[in-house]
């Protein structure tokens, strides 16, 4: 079809991304950081002609974390174009957009029928202690590559730091895998997923980044190692697996008693109970130390590699793209970890 398409995100190299753009493409795919950083430090290029605006994954583009660049983006394409938002659900933010203002006559389709999760799916569940979670989880590994090593596997993990952590304890035990979070560049990203797709290695493990949004056809089993923080997140991960009528397991590591009441929340909101997965206990005592110190050198070795110091470096530099105050962020970052810290001690 000769049809042009442009690919804007962070990680890349901006210079060849502002020379595709010039080349005026059909088509621009792009986070709002980037395309923003675009708008505002290159004049050699314009929307002038653009017909429709899609957003992708609304829910999470107008709930006031992207505000600042979608600002940007508004200003500098024309008025009379035709806005397309798609999600998964339709929140009243969605709607009262005032950067996307959103008319009363506009047409509105949704599904009539949402199964929040399909019957090719086997959901299961394991209980532990807080301390166990990483031996509970190579040894539902071990026991699941035993029975079907050719499988893919995806875990899902809720910070960066531990992803990365994580990714480099299970390597150390003989456990071959790639990462995927946020402080990876869009090489090493796109590297990592390509390995994964291609089954050279058959372990992902991914922060929510991987929940959704990403083309990944075939994973046979979905691991929790952190639990999401919500039903609705647990519904996106558990949907990369029994995918197009293909059978698909998820099992998801609660702790316990603590997750105790999440775990009904979810059975609630999918209508179906988990099954408890079986697991070896006495396998996962015997390889506690060995984890706890493979564990303790990833650690050291992911500070002598200033993991959070580049955290920090990235999180400053989102904010500076956006127009914030990156100091004033800091403190409002730091205040919020604090918090959260101190609700952790309270349950």
């Amino acid at each position: 079809m000769g049809v042009r398409v442009c690919v804007v995100s962070g990680g890349t190299d901006q210079i060849i991304e502002a020379q595709k753009l010039m080349q005026r493409p059909h088509i621009v795919v792009a986070m709002p950081g980037r395309l923003a950083d675009h708008l505002t430090g290159c004049d050699t290029f314009s929307f002038d002609n653009l017909k429709f605006l899609v957003v992708d994954e609304a829910d999470r583009m107008l709930n006031g974390d992207f505000d600042e660049s979608l600002k940007i983006i508004e200003q500098c394409i024309p008025k009379n174009r035709q806005n397309l938002f798609f999600s998964a659900t339709m929140k009243d933010f969605i709607k009262e957009s005032s950067i996307f203002p959103i008319s009363k006559d506009c047409l509105e389709w949704s599904e009539e029928f949402q199964v929040a999760t399909v019957e090719t799916l086997d959901q299961r569940y394991l209980l532990c202690a807080d301390y166990d979670r990483d031996m509970v989880l190579i040894e539902a590994l071990r026991k699941y590559r035993e029975e079907d090593e050719n499988s893919n596997v995806m875990i899902f993990t809720n910070t960066k730091k531990y992803c990365q952590l994580l990714s480099m304890t299970l390597n150390k035990v003989g456990i071959q895998n790639v990462c995927l979070h946020g402080f990876m560049r869009q090489k090493e990203r796109v590297a990592a997923l390509n390995r994964f797709k291609s089954r050279h290695v058959r372990t992902l493990i991914a922060t929510d980044v991987a929940a959704r949004g990403l083309d990944i056809p075939s994973v046979q089993l979905v691991i929790n190692h952190r639990l999401p923080r919500t039903p609705k997140e647990y519904i996106h991960r558990v949907g990369r697996t029994a995918r197009a009528g293909r059978k698909g397991m998820a099992i998801s590591i609660f702790r316990f008693p603590r997750d105790l009441e999440l775990l009904g929340e979810i059975e609630q909101a999918i209508n179906t109970k988990l099954t408890e997965h079986p697991i070896d206990q006495k396998m996962v005592e015997r390889i506690f130390m060995q984890v706890n110190v493979t564990r303790r050198e990833s650690e050291i070795e992911l500070d002598n590699n200033d993991f959070d110091e580049r955290a920090q470096n990235y999180r400053r530099k989102q904010w500076i793209l956006e127009g914030k105050d990156p100091d004033e962020m800091e403190n409002l970052y730091r205040k919020k970890q604090k918090d959260k810290i101190k609700e952790i001690k309270r349950k």
